[in-house]
């Protein structure tokens, strides 16, 4: 990513620290936990267990998380900044971050290829009877970058209704079944009636976007800013 991300080790490299755009990380590998503060107010927000929460590769996972902080304050701002600590008032910065911590580490099992853990977080938060994806091998002689594997995802609701999806990559896979449940799933839900699973969906399609966002290498927050410079920072209103 090539976004402002520094990171540095505590003495006897036992953690490290880090910060982003807005928020500042301590990861004690000792204690296997990770704080997560308001950089600029040093006021802390978050701490999580490291060995609960099961990332195999804590920087990773803090990068994960940090870009999706940076992709939150774009959606909040309008896209006029990453700093999620400029557009989010501190009262409400904590679950928040709780959010986007969850968010990296639903991208974080993909990345380590641990697509069962993240189907089964999926079906059990949106009640859904199932979510997976599945990896096939290409077959052709003269395999290229973008041919090796073909990802395929796949959903299907309590109703029964299902819909899948593929890509040669898996944050594309993950993006247009994020849009087949919104313009094909939701709807056929809402004609039997289902309003509750309905409401469900929205939630997993934008989940499942935000997520391929953060896999996606080429999606830098920083580039999609509408701010430029010369200009004045971001000064729009707190989310309260």
């Amino acid at each position: 990513m090539s976004f402002d991300f520094y990171c540095e080790e505590t003495a006897g490299g036992d953690g490290f620290r880090a910060k982003g755009a807005g928020l500042a990380y301590v990861y004690d590998r000792e204690k296997s936990t990770l704080d997560i503060f308001h950089l600029e107010q040093n006021v802390p927000l978050f701490m999580i267990d490291m060995g609960t929460a099961l990332p195999c590769n804590p920087e990773l996972f803090i990068r994960y998380t940090e870009k999706s902080s940076q992709i939150y304050a774009l959606m909040y701002s309008s896209y006029q900044t990453i700093n999620l600590c400029e557009t989010v008032s501190l009262k409400k910065l904590t679950p928040i971050v709780k959010n986007i911590t969850e968010l990296a580490l639903m991208a974080h099992f993909l990345k380590i290829n641990d697509y069962s853990s993240f189907g089964e977080k999926i079906t059990k938060r949106y009640d859904i009877k199932d979510f997976s994806i599945e990896v096939r091998k290409c077959q052709c002689k003269q395999l290229t970058a973008s041919c090796k594997s073909t990802y395929i995802a796949c959903l299907e609701t309590r109703n029964g209704n299902k819909i899948s999806a593929w890509s040669n990559n898996l944050h594309s896979a993950l993006s247009r079944i994020s849009e087949k449940t919104v313009r094909d799933l939701i709807t056929v839900e809402l004609l039997g009636n289902d309003r509750c699973s309905a409401t469900t969906l929205l939630s997993l399609s934008a989940r499942l976007n935000t997520i391929s966002r953060i896999l996606d290498n080429e999606f830098i927050p920083n580039d999609k800013l509408s701010f430029k410079a010369g200009k004045e920072p971001f000064t729009g209103t707190y989310l309260q």
